[in-house]
């Protein structure tokens, strides 16, 4: 989602906001300078929201993950198997079905 000068194909994800990751696979999701909300898939994905105030959503109320923060890097699984364990950098938000999450405010 973030412009490469050197690959032309990459021109118009400066502009998009929001990305989903589909499939079970592990994957990687990088935002850009906007402000991001970005959802990961069943696998254990790599988000990083570059610049901006970002958010990555998840499909369950906030008691069904364990959160874990190691200075800059947040890690998150799911208990219930549907998001995978997600390895997190430059979000700002955390968003659960019950609320969100400020990354400043954990822990």
């Amino acid at each position: 989602m973030y412009l490469d000068k050197n690959d032309p194909y990459t021109f118009k994800s400066q502009y998009l906001q929001n990305a989903r990751l589909t499939g079970s696979k592990d994957s990687n999701l990088s935002g850009n300078d906007l402000n991001n909300i970005l959802l990961g898939n069943e696998g254990n994905n790599s988000i990083d929201g570059k610049l901006g105030e970002d958010v990555v959503q998840f499909s369950g109320s906030s008691k069904e993950y364990t959160i874990t923060k190691d200075a800059n890097l947040i890690t998150i699984e799911d208990s219930k198997s549907r998001d995978g364990k997600d390895t997190l950098v430059s979000i700002e938000i955390l968003r659960f079905k019950d609320k969100d999450i400020l990354v400043k405010d954990i822990k």
